[in-house]
């Protein structure tokens, strides 16, 4: 089994593919993703799943959840795109962390296109494709929250913001450089995600999830590619440790 940590957007100029992956791409009969987001039976799901979890019901608003300081920080960064508070007043505050962070990606050149799993699949001809877990269980991850650590969440993603485009490259200069601890400091801290229950439900517990499925892999025949987020397979409760820690052995490829 191949493990592979990705980045989901990237530039298009940007250089990452290598021999190592080449070579563990063309030897794999089957490619193993985080879920499956791209079908178009998928998107339709998730487009319901972010309704259904993303937004308000009986009465609560975005602005009644905030503190006015907090209220104030939002409706900033909500104006310097273009967007009135009272737009977005009916979504909950995971969800409108996701839709800033998302816009400001997307403003500094990256792609979904240009993402790994993207041009993964477009390179994997007729292998067999399978997945960890479904989209259902990322967004109730990313929604499962209190509406009070949601708000810790959000304001943690309008921090992380406001280091800019310089953060995002040097994230992915770490990536593509394949350095395991850079992106391990940057990425497996609670404080990144507001609260030690987000950062759980986000990175450990899934990881967590995530580890049975890969050992039994290892119990059929044929080559997997796992490719999932480059921040589940670095830090202190990475996929890779936990692997180690139940006896399997992982070596890294240069």
């Amino acid at each position: 089994v191949y493990l592979y940590g990705t980045v989901h957007l990237l530039k298009p100029d940007v250089t990452w593919r290598s021999p190592a992956l080449d070579t563990a791409l063309s030897q794999a009969d089957t490619l193993v993703l985080e879920a499956d987001v791209a079908s178009p039976e998928s998107q339709a799901g998730i487009q319901k799943l972010v309704m259904d979890y993303g937004m308000f019901s009986e009465g609560q608003t975005l602005r009644g959840a905030l503190e006015d300081d907090d209220e104030t920080v939002v409706a900033a960064a909500l104006e310097a795109n273009g967007i009135p508070l009272q737009a977005v007043d009916s979504l909950k505050p995971w969800m409108v962390g996701l839709q800033l962070s998302m816009m400001q990606i997307m403003q500094a050149g990256y792609d979904p296109q240009s993402g790994v799993e993207t041009i993964l699949l477009a390179d994997a001809g007729d292998k067999k494709l399978t997945y960890l877990e479904t989209a259902e269980t990322q967004v109730k991850a990313l929604s499962g929250a209190s509406i009070e650590d949601q708000v810790k969440g959000l304001m943690a993603t309008l921090s992380t913001m406001e280091l800019g485009e310089e953060y995002l490259d040097s994230l992915v200069d770490e990536w593509a450089d394949g350095d395991v601890k850079g992106i391990g400091a940057l990425m497996s801290n609670p404080a990144m995600f507001g609260t030690q229950d987000a950062y759980d439900a986000l990175l450990t517990t899934r990881n967590k999830n995530w580890v049975p499925a890969i050992k039994s892999l290892l119990n059929e025949p044929g080559t997997k590619l796992v490719a999932v987020g480059a921040a589940h397979l670095a830090g202190p409760d990475s996929v890779v440790n936990m692997l180690q820690d139940e006896g399997i052995k992982v070596k890294a490829l240069n």
